[in-house]
């Protein structure tokens, strides 16, 4: 890995590049190669805006399948090269401590090929191919904000599509895709000394499953400044893939 960081005036800045390597574990054809390209940058707009950039790149060869000593079988050894890509924006204004707000846009793509020849029925050529290309999208947008000495809050959205094509798991030459709207906000209260009560929701809705609302409650006490009791209660509906 080689990497350098710097300072322009209100632009900073660090790049790093290397590569990775192994032999996997044992007998298993797992070894993997991959080079990584990343860079990350901050530029301070004014005393409260701040605009930063992550740009990262990573490609390579993995070994994939079951034990070498299976090479008749579907799932025996093969090579499989991927690629992914992703660039993230991120403007943020802190008026102060307990004053901060942020949007975010994010992209990323990863292309995995993967192709092995296979005897069919010992006789036919016939390739299977694992390749798939899935991609992801997201904006996002956060405040938080102190309303007075015993209340702080964290409020926020975020839209997100993602994407899939493989016609080994999908049975379709055509994207799949499904899309993620999601609102969330929490409630911090000091009701006393030692003592922090926490009440929050998620709304979210996609296309897959529909709409569903992730409730949470949650009471802290501190006995002494080393010992904390906390008590949490919460539902939450995890969304499928694309895949499931």
């Amino acid at each position: 890995t080689v990497r350098h960081a710097s300072t322009l005036g209100d632009w900073r800045y660090r790049i790093s590049v290397g590569q990775r390597a192994d032999r996997g574990l044992g007998s298993l054809p797992d070894d993997r190669r991959s080079e990584f390209l990343n860079l990350r940058s901050h530029y301070r707009v004014n005393t409260a805006d701040e605009l930063r950039v992550q740009i990262g790149h990573a490609g390579g060869i993995g070994e994939e399948g079951l034990y070498p000593d299976l090479p008749t079988k579907s799932n025996g050894p093969r090579p499989g090269l991927f690629r992914s890509n992703s660039l993230q924006l991120r403007w943020t204004r802190a008026k102060g401590a307990d004053d901060e707000f942020w949007i975010q846009f994010h992209h990323a793509e990863r292309q995995h090929h993967e192709v092995r020849p296979y005897k069919l029925f010992a006789v036919i050529d016939y390739p299977l191919n694992y390749s798939y290309d899935h991609r992801r999208t997201d904006i996002e947008l956060q405040h938080t904000l102190r309303l007075n000495d015993g209340l702080r809050g964290v409020g926020g959205a975020q839209a997100r599509e993602d994407g899939a094509h493989s016609p080994a798991y999908f049975n379709t030459n055509d994207w799949i895709t499904s899309r993620l709207l999601r609102l969330f906000g929490n409630l911090e209260w000091r009701p006393a000394v030692g003592w922090l009560a926490h009440a929050g929701a998620m709304l979210e809705h996609n296309t897959i499953t529909g709409g569903a609302v992730s409730p949470s409650l949650a009471l802290v006490h501190h006995l002494t400044p080393q010992h904390t009791l906390r008590a949490r209660l919460s539902k939450a509906r995890r969304t499928p893939t694309l895949y499931e």
